[in-house]
């Protein structure tokens, strides 16, 4: 099994177990989307790295997710972030 992620990063590693929860313990057949609070820049680097999260962990397990979506919102994400660094 392969999901990238940075195994290192607490609040990744975090996301991770709550899908190995969800998947695992609470046996459902979708996983939660990710979601963001905050629009700076760290929040949204985590943001779009969770929603890389969400969307390969749901291919891993052959889990039903919303792809439109995750397409969707990296597009969304990616805007933000570089609005951010063009106005450093």
């Amino acid at each position: 099994m392969k999901i990238p992620f940075d195994v290192s990063n607490p609040i990744m590693m975090d996301a991770f177990l709550s899908y190995v929860d969800e998947f695992f313990i609470s046996d459902r057949d979708v996983i939660s989307k990710p979601t963001c609070l905050l629009k700076d820049l760290n929040e949204l680097e985590l943001y779009y790295q969770k929603i890389n999260l969400y969307y390969s962990f749901s291919k891993v397990f052959n889990l039903e997710f919303d792809e439109q979506w995750v397409y969707d919102e990296r597009s969304v994400v990616s805007e933000d972030i570089n609005k951010i660094l063009l106005n450093i």
